[in-house]
């Protein structure tokens, strides 16, 4: 007697669907946060860091498992550590408030980056 292939009802197809979709996108965005030429750091609410790329890690000289747990503070100039502390703590409010349902997150204002660039025509020029 041949067993037919059991039926996967249309709902359970979706969410198939939407799960391999959800790999690919985690996959590309992995690549993207990992060749991007900034620092990308992912903090618990205690500011501990849980990952950082590449750049990061070339950037302070350690490797991940060295960093992985120690607050992100650790890394900071002292003159800067307080400020970075008020802003970690407003982007941390605003994470919790999109979280209820209030605001939209908005982190603190990147520092321009001040080496220069390279255009799409080849042209170096300073920001």
């Amino acid at each position: 007697m041949n067993n037919p292939e059991p039926e996967i009802c249309t709902s359970c197809q979706r969410v198939i669907y939407l799960e391999q979709q959800m790999r690919v996108a985690q996959a590309r965005l992995k690549v993207i946060i990992e060749n991007v030429s900034c620092g990308v750091m992912m903090l618990d609410a205690q500011a501990n860091i849980l990952y950082a790329n590449r750049y990061v890690i070339e950037a302070l000289g350690y490797v991940l498992p060295e960093i992985i747990g120690r607050s992100a503070f650790d890394f900071t100039h002292p003159e800067e550590t307080r400020l970075r502390r008020a802003l970690f703590g407003k982007t941390l409010r605003a994470v919790q408030e999109q979280a209820r349902g209030v605001g939209v997150v908005r982190g603190p204002r990147a520092q321009p980056n001040r080496r220069p660039e390279r255009r799409r025509d080849h042209c170096i020029r300073q920001r």
